[in-house]
């Protein structure tokens, strides 16, 4: 069993799923492996207001809206490609 998983253990069936940790996040994706029988969808996630919700991975920002700070890291020009395609 890895060590960055997550074991989940559905009392409805008596079924346990493992379900991988990345960055500190599970896939909800992953949910829909849990299910009651073949003709159910999957488990899904309800997060109201998106309070603990990670919409996206960036490796160019982190937002803490805890603390109500966003830190975004300096991208020089010589890094984009010089014909760039933008979408209006």
């Amino acid at each position: 069993m890895p060590s960055d998983s997550l074991t989940v253990v559905d009392n409805r069936t008596g079924k346990s799923y493992e379900i991988p940790i990345e960055n500190g996040t599970i896939r909800t994706t992953d949910l829909k492996k849990i299910k009651t029988g073949a003709e159910d969808f999957g488990l899904m996630a309800y997060d109201p207001g998106f309070m603990n919700t990670a919409a996206c991975k960036s490796r160019i920002t982190f937002i803490d809206g805890e603390r109500a700070s966003c830190a975004t890291a300096a991208i020089r020009s010589s890094n984009w490609p010089s014909r760039a395609a933008f979408s209006r």
